[in-house]
């Protein structure tokens, strides 16, 4: 959980992965203007475009634009595939001028001041239904770092990271060793090791010398000539 309050810029940048939030509150600056605020583009929860994994509960964004009225296009900002693992995310007009116009991204309805209880406070939700993900039956793979469900509960995770009762997430790295207690659901399943190569053939077994041919017995002498006579 956190809480940014007053930055003159957006009032959290998220750039990592696998982030996982369960309490945010945010109280926009009060003497900001539109030029210097408002069309710039800030929000208070901002997610960067290349996060491929998040999960944030209870995203809370306050606002009460004091000196003008400024108006901002969204609350919280997060890339398109992650809009459904923002779970209940709210944003508050206060008091004060100005309005935003949505929750998250595109979608929420705006929030302003109601004519008809100029002192009170106007709360929008965003209420979606959990992310498909999470659905997960026990015999269901992942990939590592996939938002899936700690096992017997409706609270996520997402890789390396840990459940609340100390256990390994499912789709943690094999590796991943920094929760109390490992795994008691693995839905990460490599697939199927490649074949070994074939052993190689062993050498034939050298061919015998032939043994070697038996010498020709030595010619006999020839006898020796008779001596001539006297």
């Amino acid at each position: 959980g956190l809480k940014a309050e007053h930055c003159l810029s957006d009032q959290v940048q998220w750039n990592g992965e696998r982030g996982q939030v369960y309490f945010f509150q945010s109280e926009l600056p009060y003497d900001v203007t539109q030029a210097n605020f408002g069309d710039k583009g800030y929000v208070s929860y901002r997610v960067a475009p290349h996060v491929s994994a998040h999960i944030a509960y209870g995203v809370g964004v306050y606002h009460y634009f004091r000196d003008d009225a400024v108006v901002m296009n969204s609350a919280i900002s997060a890339p398109s595939h992650l809009e459904s693992f923002f779970i209940s995310p709210l944003a508050v007009f206060l008091n004060g001028k100005g309005f935003v116009k949505h929750i998250l991204n595109d979608k929420g309805a705006e929030t302003r001041q109601d004519p008809s209880q100029p002192l009170a406070a106007v709360p929008q939700w965003l209420c979606t239904p959990p992310p498909s993900p999470w659905i997960m039956s026990s015999n269901a793979s992942c990939n590592v770092g996939d938002p899936v469900p700690c096992p017997g509960t409706s609270v996520g995770c997402a890789g390396n990271s840990c459940c609340p009762d100390g256990s390994t997430c499912p789709s943690a790295d094999a590796e991943f060793g920094c929760c109390p207690r490992s795994k008691t659901e693995d839905c990460v399943r490599p697939g199927p090791s490649p074949s070994p190569p074939p052993s190689p053939s062993p050498p034939p077994p050298p061919s015998p010398s032939p043994p070697p041919s038996p010498s020709p017995p030595p010619s006999p002498s020839p006898p020796p000539s008779p001596s001539p006579p006297p």
